[in-house]
């Protein structure tokens, strides 16, 4: 098949996207599975229209209650909250051009296809910046080597000693992550765990003959799936913030908590379809503005873990 000129630098689509007899379809390019927006609290997406807009959080104060006798003068209290405030001050944009010849000649709509490869790209990198912005706000008693707002008896895990997760005791230590968020009184319906791969590889191998651990019909060691542990529904990424420990060893700082301890929002706020004035070709450019902050610390844990 004939090659059209290209100017020097420009990429070689003819092996690719212009068809000699290959097979038209391209194959499927997989992403990092997104759980920012299933972990965080989306009560304010509404809220904002561009960048640098300010969403005013409205928080509960606490109230005091008092032991009543009979006839006794009663204190009374006012209640004062406060406001959170979550700055819209993040960005992430694509920007790319496709020849017109090349468009023309694909056997796919080019443009189409990679301005969704780019949507979907922006999806994991704020996804990524969520995940990895959020951990070290877990409350103090929710993290460490001596966890639990009561008890303080619950290892987490700490810097030069990372928990070491195993099919033995991963279950253990979900179980144990819920046990801290109880301790904080955060409700028990929505609870979720983060954690890479590599760990959630341990849950099937686990021991959950009581499918009752799961929430499931089934146990996992029957159908495959991770559901909930203990009331904490299982989520994977490898977006989690990860190091190397001073004991040489690799470490995940794995999330867990509730919705109500994050507040997130993000909109694909303009996308742009243009012409450039120096070749025969075609733009497409978009940004996504987004915010997020943690505002009930003690519904958010961090589990410091390493491969046991």
């Amino acid at each position: 098949m004939a090659v059209y000129p290209r100017a020097a630098g420009s990429p070689d689509y003819s092996g690719n996207y212009i068809p000699e007899i290959w097979d038209p379809r391209i194959q499927v390019r997989f992403y990092k599975k997104s759980v920012a927006w299933d972990i965080c609290n989306t009560s304010y997406e509404g809220d904002f229209k561009k960048f640098g807009d300010t969403v005013n959080i409205r928080t509960y104060p606490d109230i005091v209650t008092g032991t009543y006798s009979k006839n006794m003068e009663l204190n009374v209290q006012i209640p004062d909250s406060s406001k959170i405030q979550m700055l819209i001050d993040k960005g992430q944009y694509y920007y790319i051009q496709v020849d017109d010849v090349d468009e023309i000649q694909s056997d796919v709509k080019m443009l189409n296809s990679w301005s969704d490869t780019a949507a979907d790209q922006l999806k994991v990198a704020v996804d990524k910046d969520v995940i990895q912005g959020i951990y070290d706000d877990a409350h103090a008693s929710n993290k460490g080597g001596s966890a639990g707002a009561d008890s303080a008896v619950y290892n987490l895990g700490a810097s030069g000693a990372p928990v070491a997760l195993t099919k033995v005791n991963i279950t253990d230590y979900i179980t144990d992550i819920g046990t801290v968020l109880e301790e904080q009184d955060i409700p028990d319906s929505e609870r979720w765990i983060v954690l890479p791969p590599v760990f959630t590889n341990l849950i099937p191998k686990s021991d959950l003959k009581d499918v009752s651990l799961t929430g499931d019909k089934v146990s996992p060691l029957r159908n495959g799936k991770l559901g909930e542990i203990a009331n904490m529904r299982i989520y994977v990424s490898r977006q989690l913030y990860s190091t190397t420990d001073s004991t040489g060893a690799k470490v995940w700082y794995c999330l867990a908590g509730h919705p109500i301890a994050v507040s997130f929002a993000t909109q694909l706020s303009k996308t742009e379809s243009i012409r450039t004035e120096h070749a025969f070709a075609s733009r497409i450019r978009g940004l996504e503005v987004y915010g997020y902050k943690t505002v009930k610390t003690s519904g958010l844990a961090c589990l410091y873990a390493r491969v046991g």
